[in-house]
């Protein structure tokens, strides 16, 4: 059942970018360009690209989603939707496109999402990008430089089809997840698409490409021409005419990375989801100091999380121990690591200070214990003055020294304490060693 929008309530649809697996809600974080719910509204969940109907008159209409409360409904050009702030949405360097589609009408050209000049695709410049679903059982990525297409679409003479390769049709009335993932700096293709998770790239064998081989980079979007829309769900190609997908489209996301497969598999399997920035890690257990006797074993162990790939290095007295990196995943937490450093037959010489450090590409964090091996003490016999104080029990006193009465005579605190009976004594822990040394008491009066 389609609804239509009260033009009260419209507002524009949005996209998704991150690069870790992490399930995100309605936050955008660094990467994230815009993710379009059409939850009965086309508001940007990041708030930077929330969308407009194409024609206010007709307004945009919804259906039941596959995720949500909504899905775009679309059976024309006026009912697609258009892009605020597109500019800062750059189809070139890396980028992501994912969404969900289900068609409502019959094979050959449904177009997903467009970018470039409103007379349309290749009619107003050489920047124009464009994402659909194409043929008898494929995907169409195009660029308007290279005047060529670059997709997996039909079987036989045109290429390797999913719908030949592993019976995925697109157009088969049912929900499917499409995506178009580019980087710049990948080899040997920098184009690959998926369907339902099924990755295909450039160098597949029978891959139409009509000329444009996987090297070939985008042109980088034009940002001082006025006349350069983005549009979901339908472009114009020129003299009234226009391509239109016919159909439902629910949860585009469009990244500023190139997702991996695994990316690209979590969210065919996690509808709704988004894939958020790696965290680094942080660490959950602190080591705790150990006390030790020689020939005796002991450890230290830290506990660290993180979505981000990151290591555990351990430290003596701020050197690196060859060898100390072990790593530990904890049973059934993810993303939550462990690493131990053991001592068998401990030595005298390995009490120190040891100091983890955990980290990742970006994020450093350590941790610190002491390991204390008690052996036969040293003793040295020192003497220390001790300061008799006669007082009044209850009340707060300071002792203060100095090594000169040569004025201005500078007085140092040795120790403030209240006293529990009428006489107390306060040792010097500095020894008695220097020439001289000078004390006195001052009343502070009764503790607050």
């Amino acid at each position: 059942m389609k609804r239509k929008l009260d033009s009260l309530k419209r507002f524009i649809l949005g996209i998704a970018i991150a690069g870790g697996l992490a399930m995100s809600t309605n936050t955008a974080s660094a990467g994230l360009i815009a993710h379009w719910k059409f939850d009965d509204s086309l508001k940007d969940e990041t708030g930077n690209h929330n969308g407009e109907p194409i024609d206010a008159d007709t307004g945009v209409f919804y259906e039941d989603g596959l995720v949500g409360s909504g899905a775009l409904s679309i059976t024309g050009h006026t009912e697609a939707v258009q892009v605020e702030n597109h500019e800062t949405i750059e189809l070139s360097g890396a980028f992501t496109i994912s969404a969900f589609v289900k068609t409502a009408g019959g094979a050959g050209e449904q177009l997903v999402l467009y970018q470039g000049s409103v007379k349309g695709f290749g009619n107003g410049g050489d920047d124009s990008k464009q994402f659909e679903l194409y043929g008898g059982g494929g995907l169409n990525a195009a660029d308007g430089e290279n005047g060529a297409f670059f997709h997996s679409a039909q079987s036989g003479a045109f290429g390797s089809s999913w719908k030949a390769s592993h019976d995925i049709d697109p157009f088969d009335g049912e929900w499917h997840h499409i995506v178009w993932t580019y980087d710049v700096n990948r080899t040997p293709n920098l184009v690959h698409m998926y369907l339902d998770g099924v990755e295909k790239t450039a160098d597949d064998p029978g891959l139409w490409r009509n000329g444009w081989k996987g090297t070939v980079a985008l042109k980088a979007d034009d940002t001082t021409r006025d006349d350069v829309v983005m549009r979901i769900g339908s472009r114009d190609d020129g003299g009234g005419g226009y391509t239109a997908f016919i159909g439902a489209i629910d949860d585009v996301q469009i990244y500023n990375i190139a997702l991996t497969a695994e990316e690209v598999q979590y969210i065919n399997d996690n509808p709704g989801d988004t894939i958020q920035p790696p965290v680094g890690p942080e660490i959950m257990q602190r080591p705790s100091d150990i006390s030790v006797l020689p020939g005796e074993s002991g450890s230290l162990t830290v506990s660290a999380e993180g979505s981000s790939d990151f290591n555990f290095q351990w430290q003596k007295n701020g050197q690196a121990i060859a060898g100390a990196t072990d790593k530990q995943s904890v049973l059934h937490v993810p993303n939550l690591f462990s690493s131990t450093l053991s001592f068998t037959d401990v030595k005298a010489e390995d009490a120190a200070v040891y100091t983890v450090v955990v980290s990742s590409a970006d994020t450093t964090v350590t941790a610190e214990a002491r390991v204390f091996v008690a052996v036969d003490p040293e003793i040295t016999v020192q003497l220390h003055p001790g300061i008799k104080i006669d007082g009044a029990p209850g009340f707060e006193y300071r002792v203060d020294y100095t090594d000169s009465l040569t004025k201005p005579v500078v007085w140092t605190e040795l120790v403030t304490l209240t006293l529990a009976t009428s006489q107390f004594i306060v040792f010097d822990q500095d020894p008695a060693t220097r020439p001289q040394r000078f004390y006195r008491t001052v009343l502070l009066g009764r503790p607050e």
